[in-house]
């Protein structure tokens, strides 16, 4: 295909910390290493919890494996044009999937590295995304060649290239939990909840990039601890994400701030619409109809004191009939109890 008139960008040299690029660069290391365990006995089983993946059967796609590690990651567009540049190998998360750089045939080594350097080709040959303010690449097209590039030392790759933005480090805050057992969470412009799945190693990422820690405790405005998790648990939010979505894996704090407030609005109920309670019919028919029998026997006595004894009990019957509607209980239109917080939703 001809070459576009702009000439390829060179971004061998990331605009980010020294501290933050040798995370990056150790984060890529990281995921070579862990492509060779694949389709081992072991190390298939390994990858498929490291990335939440029952049925994985190779190693992780870079974007999967990343999603899983950082939080909000695909929060921000990523609609800019492609362009060509030079890509430093250290700083692409890239995936071995049908192979290793020592499968490579070595009579083609040499020609292999300087297409890989050279050759732009389509977005079909080489295409990476880049977090920008992450200082990292995720490839989509030409993952192989990342791992190939590296084991021959090679300064550089030839790609086409999309950037990506990542919210900046001051609207990221890392929540530590009350409770050890609990989930670490990551909360975006405080509103925004997400479970961190591994959270070690984000911590790691996060707080190279810049990002803070505290504790629920510290942060202002915010809704109890436990309620707030109790909606992660309904939403299952701290299990594995079955979609890419960020939204689908997200709990919006204004959202459930709403919701508890239409909740807790007070309304009117009688006695057989306080779910789950139920009346019990029987019992309650079975009373009323053994005061009714024992009422209209007393009042056919002729001794006073027996009738009035059974006008008595006719009234108690006709008041429990009539509490059913006369009766009301005012409470929210929803109950909830910290006590659903069972250990075993965790």
């Amino acid at each position: 295909m001809p070459e576009p008139d702009n000439p390829p960008l060179n971004l061998i040299k990331q605009l980010v910390s020294i501290g933050h690029e040798d995370v990056v660069k150790e984060l890529a290391t990281f995921k070579v290493e862990l492509d060779r365990y694949a389709r081992k006995t072991i190390g298939q089983p390994l990858l498929n919890d490291i990335g939440d993946n029952d049925r994985g059967t190779c190693a992780l796609h870079p974007n999967s494996f990343m999603a899983v590690l950082i939080p909000f990651l695909n929060w921000e567009d990523q609609n800019g044009q492609a362009y060509r540049a030079f890509v430093d190998p250290k700083h692409i998360i890239g995936a071995s999937i049908k192979g290793h750089p020592e499968n490579v045939p070595p009579e083609e080594v040499v020609n292999r590295i300087e297409r890989y350097a050279t050759y732009f080709g389509s977005r079909d040959n080489a295409f990476y995304v880049w977090y920008k303010p992450l200082g990292l690449f995720i490839a989509h097209e030409g993952k192989h060649r990342v791992a190939f590039m590296r084991s021959h030392d090679q300064p550089a790759i030839a790609a086409w290239v999309q950037e990506a933005g990542y919210p900046a480090p001051s609207r990221i805050t890392i929540i530590e939990p009350s409770d050890k057992r609990d989930e670490w969470l990551a909360m975006l412009d405080g509103r925004y909840i997400q479970v961190l799945r591994r959270p070690n190693i984000a911590r790691k990422i996060l707080d190279a990039y810049g990002v803070k820690t505290t504790s629920w405790q510290n942060i202002d405005h915010l809704p109890d601890e436990k309620m707030v998790r109790l909606a992660i648990y309904e939403r299952r939010l701290h299990r594995p994400a079955r979609t890419r979505k960020e939204i689908d894996r997200t709990l919006d704090l204004q959202a459930l701030l709403d919701r508890m407030s239409t909740d807790s609005q007070e309304q009117y109920f009688h006695c057989h619409n306080l779910g789950p309670y139920r009346l019990d019919w029987k019992r309650n028919i079975l009373t009323v109809a053994c005061l009714l029998i024992a009422g209209g026997l007393f009042v056919m006595f002729n001794d006073e004191w027996v009738i009035r004894a059974g006008i008595g009990l006719l009234g108690l019957a006709t008041g429990i009939i009539l509490s059913h509607e006369l009766m009301r209980f005012k409470g929210p239109k929803k109950l909830r109890t910290l006590n659903t917080l069972d250990r075993n939703h965790l």
